[in-house]
């Protein structure tokens, strides 16, 4: 089944599994109506965006400044945006705040809503008790690393969520794709800072986007996007996957097969048979992206610290060691670095813990 806004003639219409078409919201007619009554009756005004979560419709109605919601029973109601554009309404009821231009709509785990406000430059989070904020976008900085919202968005157009809730915003004006994470860091995701066509089969971080918009990530890690400018739909693969080849050794003592670690944003995942590489999350790398100077903490006490940096084959760019203590922190300076993506490899007190770095 699929359901897609039909943005000019202001409707939402539902192609089933047989091939069939229908209309689920909107009248056909221009404007604002309808909320509390059948959603087919109401009037909508080019919607943007649809997405199904837990069995109700929500709709971005785009130059009406609303999130309109369709539930089960196809009753059609606002709830967030009072029609009005412009800015406000932050820290109250999302019905009572003002955006501008919504375009787009994601959940998080939880249930919270985040849309994007195209017009204000940010995206907005609505909590499940209908509390607006904004989450990121509308301050003057355009340094990564940061809080989101001291970060400078251009016209977003697209969000998506991955399973670990770090939010991804297609800023389309600005050719780029960031990511906020869970602890509210803004960070760069995929450009080369040119609005252009390049990068196929390299690091995100130094393509060539043209006015990329809407933004998919799947279970997998794989994130899908239209890049409307360069007349393309584009993927980055699993967060920007680091792969290293590496020989283990088995319980007998032998060396044996090479096997390959995925390095994703977050998290760490392995493939091969019989892996005994001990790996376990623990380390942060900040600022990340950086320009090759960034500082590696080791949370808690440990003694014996062995940081390396690998490139995409395996070879060691750096390599140090630390006498350790409570809390380290051990700084790096590559900033005659090529721009791209690294493994980090860090071993403490006899644990691996690994961490990806971007550099641009």
């Amino acid at each position: 089944m699929l359901i897609s806004p039909d943005y000019a003639n202001n409707r939402i219409r539902k192609i089933s599994t047989l091939g069939i078409i229908t209309t689920i919201a909107g009248n056909g007619s221009s404007g604002f109506s309808g909320d509390g009554g059948p959603a087919t009756a109401a009037r909508l005004y080019q919607p943007s965006y649809v997405i199904v979560h837990n069995g109700s419709l929500y709709i971005a109605d785009y130059f009406n400044q609303r999130i309109r919601k369709v539930n089960p029973s196809g009753i059609i109601s606002t709830i967030a945006g009072n029609g009005s554009g412009g800015f406000g309404g932050d820290g109250g009821a999302a019905t009572a705040a003002s955006l501008y231009y919504p375009t787009s709509i994601a959940f998080d785990r939880a249930g919270n809503m985040y849309i994007v406000d195209e017009a204000n430059d940010r995206v907005r989070m609505v909590s499940t008790s209908g509390i607006i904020r904004t989450f990121a976008g509308g301050g003057s900085t355009t340094t990564f690393g940061g809080p989101a919202t001291g970060f400078s968005l251009y016209r977003p157009g697209g969000i998506t969520i991955d399973t670990s809730d770090n939010v991804y915003i297609a800023d389309v004006t600005s050719n780029r794709i960031v990511q906020v994470n869970t602890s509210g860091t803004i960070n760069l995701y995929a450009v080369n800072g040119s609005a252009s066509f390049s990068g196929d089969g390299g690091p995100a971080t130094a393509a060539g986007l043209n006015r990329p918009l809407r933004i998919f990530i799947d279970s997998a890690g794989t994130l899908y996007f239209g890049d409307q400018g360069n007349d393309r739909a584009r993927k980055i693969s699993a967060l920007g996957i680091v792969t290293i080849s590496y020989t283990t050794t088995n319980i007998c003592g032998s060396t044996y097969a090479i096997h390959i670690v995925y390095i994703r944003s977050g998290d760490v995942c392995k493939a091969g048979v019989n892996d005994l590489l001990p790996v376990v999350n623990g380390i942060s790398v900040s600022p990340n992206p950086n320009n090759g100077l960034f500082v590696v903490k080791i949370p808690g006490i440990a003694t014996d610290i062995s940081i390396t940096v690998l490139d995409v084959t395996g070879r060691i760019i750096a390599e140090v060691q630390h006498s350790g203590g409570k809390d380290t922190e051990v700084p790096f300076d590559l900033h005659k670095m090529a721009p791209g993506t690294y493994l980090l490899r860090a071993g403490v007190d006899g644990a691996m813990y690994y961490d990806k770095i971007v550099i641009w």
